[in-house]
C-alpha cells in the first residue's frame, strides 16, 4: 500500500474531462461484530443513515450521480454514548448533503460548520441529557465534477484503489500515529503500539476550539477507481493486500464482502464500510 496520494494527474487544478467518471456504484454495510452486541458505527450516504432506528444494515446503489457525499462514523465513550454520538454525527452529515446539494461552492465552510455544530450536539446533548461523554470518529468523501474531496478526524480510513494499487488518502489521528510523524516510532511500531487506540482528534472534543478536521488534497477521479471508507474495526483485521482483492473484485457488494471477510478474521470490535466505483 502506498499513503496519500498526490493528485497528478490534473496539473492545472482541473481533471480531464473525457476521464470524469459521471456514475457511481455504491455499497454499503455495518455490523457489530464477533465480540460487540452493540454496533456504535453508523454510515450516510447521500442523507440516508445506517443504522437509522436499528433497521438498516447495508445498501447498494447503482448508476448514482453527482453529487455524492458519503461518510463513516465510530462511535466511543460506551454502548449508550457511543451509539447517540455516531447517530448524531450521521444526523448531522445528513444535513450536510441536503445543504452541499443546494450550495455546492460552498463545501468548505459547509464542512467546517458541520464539524463545530456536530461537536457541540455532541458534548451538549449527551452531557446534559444522559450526563456522559460520546464521541465518533467520521471520514468523509465528498465527490462532485470528479473530484474528490475527503476530511477526516480520528482513526477512521479512506483509501483508494486505482491502477492495481491501494494508496491510505487519509491520516489516523492517534498518538501512536502523532509519535510516528514525529520519528519516534516507526509505522510497524505505530501499528503495533498501544497508543494507536489513543484519539486525538474526533468530533465531541473539548475545548470546542479543537474541533477541526484534517482536509486532504483533492483527488480527479478515473472510471475504474475505488474507494473504501471503513472504521477501524475493519482494517485492523483484514490486511492492505486482502483489501485490495476485494477491491478489486466484480462482486457488486464489495462492503458486504468486505464485512464478511472481516468477520471470519475474528473481528472483535464493530466495523463499518463504503465502497465507491467509479463506472
Amino acid at each position: 500500500m502506498r499513503n496519500n496520494r498526490n493528485d497528478t494527474r490534473s496539473p492545472h487544478g482541473l481533471p480531464d474531462p473525457e476521464s470524469v467518471p459521471v456514475k457511481y456504484n455504491i455499497s454499503a454495510s455495518t455490523h457489530e461484530g464477533r465480540v460487540r452486541h452493540v454496533n456504535e458505527d453508523n454510515f450516510t450516504v447521500n442523507g440516508i443513515i445506517g443504522l437509522e432506528e436499528g433497521a438498516r444494515r447495508s445498501l447498494r446503489g447503482t448508476g448514482m450521480g453527482e453529487p455524492l457525499v458519503c461518510a463513516v462514523f465510530d462511535g466511543t465513550g460506551g454502548e449508550i454514548a457511543g451509539v447517540a454520538a455516531s447517530r448524531l454525527a450521521a444526523d448531522y452529515a445528513a444535513t450536510l448533503y441536503n445543504s452541499y446539494v443546494r450550495s455546492p461552492r460552498d463545501r468548505e465552510r459547509l464542512v467546517t460548520r458541520y464539524v463545530s455544530e456536530c461537536n457541540a450536539a455532541i458534548l451538549e446533548k449527551l452531557y446534559s441529557v444522559q450526563g456522559r461523554r460520546g464521541a465518533s470518529t467520521f471520514v468523509l468523501a465528498i465527490i462532485n465534477n470528479g473530484r474528490l474531496y475527503s476530511y477526516s478526524m480520528g482513526d477512521s480510513r479512506l483509501y483508494l484503489y486505482s491502477g492495481g494499487q491501494l494508496f491510505a488518502v487519509t491520516n489516523d489521528h492517534t498518538v501512536a500515529m502523532d509519535k510516528h510523524r514525529e520519528g519516534i516510532y516507526s509505522r510497524d511500531q505505530a501499528q503495533r503500539s498501544p497508543d494507536r487506540h489513543k484519539l486525538t482528534a474526533f468530533l465531541g472534543v473539548e475545548p470546542v476550539s479543537a474541533a477541526r478536521a484534517e482536509r486532504y488534497d483533492p483527488i480527479s477521479l478515473q472510471k475504474g477507481d475505488r474507494l473504501l471508507l471503513c472504521t477501524d474495526g475493519v482494517y485492523s483485521v483484514i490486511k492492505d493486500g486482502e483489501i485490495a482483492e476485494v477491491l478489486a473484485s466484480d462482486s457488486p457488494d464489495k462492503a458486504i464482502e468486505m464485512i464478511d471477510l472481516a468477520v471470519l478474521r475474528g473481528a472483535p470490535d464493530n466495523l463499518t464500510c463504503t465502497v465507491i466505483e467509479c463506472v
